[in-house]
């Protein structure tokens, strides 16, 4: 599991310096072909300002990896596909952002026109397309690989009480994370930011409605992400007792079942400790 998460970090690590470094070359070396997109998103909120735009960006950067993390994490090893996929899509995504952050502008010096469309792209944005795609692919045409009925156990909650309680730490957590967040970034908006600007085109309630969404979010997926991690640990202390219960009955429909945990499950030691029970009830 490690080892392939170290994989997919190294790739969407190459991802945005491949992004990066060929913005810069063409930027060096071919000035007449660069195109600067000002906007937010799709060109869009060009005229606000830059301090607006790389607060905003660089929470949604945040929460996008923080997303991206969870997913490597929870997939299946096997799933390298589909692990591919989500990494050129946020690859993309990030170099993008990075790119905003730095300059407030996106790069472009790949033109394309389609009849009377006509726009210029980036290497980031061959990744996200592609990302995308594969994505969409994969779910559509090989949605078998990616929910093998095998592959998961018949309940996600095994141990209510506890999974909701160690979930919970997790949501309470993220919530008091982005309070304080918040507060930095509303009282560093309204002393540094003058009032008209944040009243210009309504960029300050765009602002508080962007960060209350994330912060949603963010506390809804790490609740998720604590359920994600129980079922990791309590999954097999639950398999495990179901096991025991089930070997010590007196009835021998049960005998020959064997205890195995999910790749990625905690607690691996207890399937050699259910073969020492196997062996000493079968003697």
């Amino acid at each position: 599991m490690l080892n392939s998460i170290k994989k997919n970090l190294f790739l969407l690590s190459l991802i945005i310096a491949s992004d990066l470094g060929t913005k810069f070359f063409f930027t060096q070396l071919f000035p007449d072909i660069i195109h600067y997109n000002q906007g937010f998103f799709l060109g869009n909120l060009a005229q606000s300002s830059s301090l607006f735009r790389i607060i905003a960006l660089g929470s949604s950067a945040a929460f996008i990896s923080f997303i991206y993390f969870v997913q490597i994490y929870i997939l299946p090893t096997h799933l390298v596909k589909l692990r591919l996929a989500i990494t050129l899509l946020v690859g993309g995504i990030l170099g993008n952002v990075i790119d905003r952050i730095h300059d407030g502008r996106t790069v472009d010096f790949i033109p394309f026109s389609l009849f009377n469309f006509s726009a210029s792209f980036n290497i980031a944005d061959v990744f996200l397309v592609c990302g995308a795609i594969f994505i969409l692919y994969l779910v559509f045409f090989k949605d078998k690989e990616i929910w093998h009925p095998n592959s998961s156990r018949s309940k996600f909650i095994v141990m209510p009480n506890h999974q909701y309680r160690i979930a919970s730490y997790f949501g309470v957590s993220a919530l008091f994370f982005c309070l304080i967040v918040g507060t930095f970034c509303f009282s560093f908006l309204q002393n540094q930011i003058p009032g008209y600007i944040l009243r210009t085109n309504g960029m300050g309630d765009l602002f508080y409605v962007l960060f209350a969404s994330q912060a949603f979010l963010y506390i809804i997926a790490s609740f998720y992400f604590g359920l994600l991690i129980t079922h990791k640990t309590y999954g097999p202390i639950y398999a495990f007792i179901s096991y025991v219960k089930a070997r010590t009955d007196d009835s021998k429909s049960t005998r020959g079942e064997k205890l195995r945990l999910r790749s990625g499950d905690y607690f691996k030691e207890l399937e050699d400790l259910a073969d020492k029970i196997d062996s000493a009830i079968d003697n």
